[in-house]
């Protein structure tokens, strides 16, 4: 217990702070949650900065398949024709390979995507952890429940209170007859 505000006999009102808890180690643990809190939102941005050069490698590998494909075309119309010798083949595999190239990078984008949803998952957590932490930093500070009258200390400044201790008692003489 670190202060205690009210003496026997004094009026309290209900939301009057009574008394304050030492808050250090839990100030501390929302200091420490929050700093994870940024880590792992920066984690959330780079995992979404990968998303994004993943789609731009699907692309580019969309624009060399299209042209594989192109020029496969193109070799077998000239071999037909005569135009060229046979190269038709090469020119397949060449499109086969940068068929092969996008399917990995569009796989490579559900991958990345899979990470970006994780790493926004542990965020939510972390919020939900400093939540909790500020939920527990918050009955640091004791408040009057009630309109009433201090009847008395039953503990004083700097001794241990555990949880479900008393530190006062309060009596609420209103209705009294």
């Amino acid at each position: 217990l670190l202060s205690l505000n009210v003496n026997v006999g004094d009026r309290v009102a209900r939301g009057q702070i009574l008394a304050q808890l030492d808050d250090a180690i839990l100030t501390t643990a929302v200091t420490q949650a929050r700093a994870e809190l940024a880590t792992l939102q920066s984690e959330v941005a780079r995992a979404q900065t990968q998303v994004s050069n993943a789609r731009a490698r699907a692309e580019q590998a969309r624009v060399q398949l299209q042209q594989a494909k192109n020029d496969a075309a193109r070799r077998q119309f000239l071999g037909r024709e005569g135009a060229i010798s046979l190269q038709a083949e090469i020119a397949q595999t060449a499109a086969k390979t940068a068929e092969q190239t996008l399917r990995a990078a569009l796989e490579q984008i559900r991958t990345e995507q899979q990470a970006v949803a994780a790493a926004q998952g542990r965020v939510s957590a972390q919020r939900a952890a400093i939540a909790q932490t500020r939920e527990r930093l918050s009955y640091a500070r004791i408040l009057s429940p009630i309109d009433g009258v201090v009847i008395e200390r039953v503990s004083e400044p700097g001794n241990l209170v555990q949880p479900g201790g008393e530190i006062l008692k309060l009596g609420d003489f209103g209705r009294v007859k």
